[in-house]
């Protein structure tokens, strides 16, 4: 197992996504290759991560959460099928690694190897895009266990888990 695998495990409770099949192409922006880091990760885990401790990383006065690195499986977190997804709405030059609980993408810029957070429902003219490390090795290295209590987690990422229907 990788370092950066064994990490993430120990630190933030790093886990395989569950999935569901599906067909992908696998195509990142043109002159983009897959991070050596997301490889090693991907290696280790081949579905999607995601965080039993809740991940985030602070920048200035703001925090971020992470919910899911994509893997490559042939699921729905897939790599290759998200950047597919948000291929026409992402920033140029940068594919999307993984997701916030509401939505929102984290991006590798390929030509600076710069992590991006980009909001994915920002209105016009509206800053869609914050700089958030200088490398993914860096964003890594920075992410922390968000250690909130799962009512918490669940009011934050505004995912519906439970409905109930009385007629």
């Amino acid at each position: 197992m990788k370092e950066i695998s064994k990490a993430i495990i120990e630190k933030l409770g790093a886990q395989p996504t569950p999935s569901t099949p599906r067909t992908i192409q696998k195509s990142l922006p043109a002159g983009c290759t897959l991070n050596k880091t997301l490889i090693d990760l991907e290696s280790d885990f081949t579905q999607g991560i995601i965080f039993t401790r809740g991940a985030k990383i602070r920048t200035g006065v703001n925090t971020y959460h992470l919910d899911i690195i994509y893997g490559e499986a042939p699921d729905e977190n897939n790599i290759y099928y998200r950047n597919e997804m948000y291929a026409d709405r992402i920033p140029k030059n940068t594919y999307t690694f993984g997701e916030s609980p509401t939505g929102d993408q984290f991006c590798l810029n390929c030509l600076t190897g710069e992590i991006y957070y980009w909001v994915h429902d920002a209105a016009d003219g509206e800053v869609d895009t914050f700089v958030l490390a200088s490398s993914i090795d860096v964003f890594f290295k920075e992410l922390n266990a968000d250690e909130s209590t799962d009512m918490e987690a669940l009011a934050k990422s505004k995912k519906i888990t439970k409905i109930q229907l009385d007629f």
